[in-house]
């Protein structure tokens, strides 16, 4: 048995638009047609990286790395994403 395609509540759905919307008008389903918004996330990546510090001890240089006081040396050519974690989702509409 097969589940009928209808609104949910609280969703919003684009009735009418033009002809390459997704909108009912055009056969789309209801799921189809939910309205989009559109947002903005902050992002943080946790990258995977050597770097050279100047530092008097293991530890300093630890505390060094922690804190962006390094340079990124000229042999790098990219950089591995390990770890990615959405921070803040800004609705930019309003």
């Amino acid at each position: 048995m097969t589940k009928m395609d209808a609104p949910e509540a609280g969703q919003e759905y684009l009735l009418v638009g033009g002809s390459k919307d997704k909108c009912i008008a055009n056969g789309n389903s209801w799921s189809e047609s939910k309205v989009k918004k559109r947002y903005l996330v902050l992002v943080s990546d946790l990258v995977a990286r050597r770097v050279y510090v100047e530092a008097s001890s293991e530890k300093e240089a630890l505390e060094a790395a922690n804190y962006g006081e390094w340079e990124i040396p000229a042999d790098v050519e990219s950089e591995e994403v390990v770890d990615r974690q959405a921070v803040e989702v800004l609705d930019v509409e309003e």
